[in-house]
């Protein structure tokens, strides 16, 4: 069995948790053709550092790391300097990530400078310098790196004054199908920010978050656009199948709590109004209760108002647990005809 190997079974057999498990795999470690490896390094640096099956020791920790990092092999160091980065060190290690980043970079590593960015920017190991981060990320994207050039685009924003950069960095994330730059852009173009308004090209750029990058937020402004009569874009049966599509992915995947608010809220005076489906007050109240219980001013009035108007009131506490799920899953079910034809979405 070579080191890599050796690495992945020990690796396994360690992180089970349980002690026989962690006995076995500290005996790899020990083997005479697999105790000099930076994988064996690396592995017995976390055993000592997060305590697994030994007492904690850090400053063994830190030297088992350290020599982990003494190998030209710049996959071996990719793939080892990768890993420590998905663990949450203390301040007794922290600075090794940084550190790992920067000798991989030495070395000619192109995902260094990506992980270099992060480092600066979310003051892993390193003092936070946003500017820092704008240099490292855009080396990265300068390569083709795409979630680079995201997260580029939104320091652009943060730290203002570079408008032409941050569209060029939005342009190329979002023709990888990245959805929030696709939103962003959307956004862009519908505001005419730097940028003659193209609302058109909004649209269409909505309609891909939507489909490459399954944007809640780009979902629910195509469905307000779709909902106004005033609209050049008016559909609303569309518009509704929007709004139920988000409503069932959030049965499952819990999207922001207000997007959803709005989308009950619209949903609500759909049901009131008629708009793409039969009047029904009763499903009108409900919604807006939905969305009060999401926090909806607006809905929250309306609910009342509602409330007041029919004859037989229903329980006015705003709901929770199982009461709403059970509430949700009604709706859901009064919409189970409004679906995309090539509905790839929330299930």
């Amino acid at each position: 069995m070579n080191s890599c190997s050796n690495y992945f079974a020990a690796d396994k057999l360690i992180n089970s948790g349980l002690p026989e498990n962690i006995a076995s795999g500290m005996d790899l470690l020990s083997r005479d053709t697999y105790a000099s490896s930076v994988y064996s390094k690396y592995l017995l640096g976390r055993v000592h550092e997060f305590g697994i099956g030994v007492q904690k020791d850090h400053d063994r920790a830190r030297l088992y790391y350290l020599d982990a990092m003494n190998s030209e092999d710049l996959i071996e160091q990719d793939y080892l300097a990768s890993q420590f980065s998905h663990d949450t060190h203390g301040p007794e290690i922290v600075d090794l990530q940084p550190m790992w980043f920067r000798k991989n970079l030495d070395k000619g590593s192109e995902n260094a400078k990506y992980d270099l960015g992060l480092c600066y920017q979310q003051a892993i190991g390193v003092a936070l310098d946003l500017n820092q981060a704008v240099h490292f990320f855009k080396m990265s994207f300068a390569n083709g790196n795409w979630n680079a050039a995201a997260v580029l685009a939104n320091l652009y924003e943060e730290l203002g004054g570079h408008e032409a950069d941050r569209l060029a960095a939005l342009e190329f994330a979002a023709s990888h199908g990245d959805g929030d730059s696709l939103y962003q852009l959307a956004v862009i173009y519908r505001e005419g920010k730097c940028v003659e308004a193209d609302l058109d090209r909004s649209m269409t750029l909505l309609a891909k978050a939507v489909k490459e990058g399954l944007h809640a937020l780009a979902q629910l402004d195509l469905a307000t656009f779709e909902l106004n009569p005033n609209s050049a874009y008016y559909a609303p049966r569309q518009g509704v199948t929007h709004l139920a599509d988000l409503l069932r992915r959030n049965q499952k995947y819990r999207l922001d709590v207000k997007v959803m608010s709005d989308v009950c809220w619209r949903l609500g005076r759909c049901w009131l109004t008629g708009t793409a489906v039969e009047k029904n007050d009763q499903h009108a109240m409900m919604a807006f209760r939905l969305a009060a219980t999401f926090g909806h001013e607006e809905a929250t009035d309306e609910f009342w108002l509602l409330h007041e108007s029919l004859e037989n009131h229903v329980d006015v506490e705003l709901l929770s647990g199982e009461q709403f799920y059970e509430s949700t899953s009604f709706l859901i079910e009064q919409l189970k005809d409004y679906k995309n034809d090539d509905d790839q979405t929330w299930d």
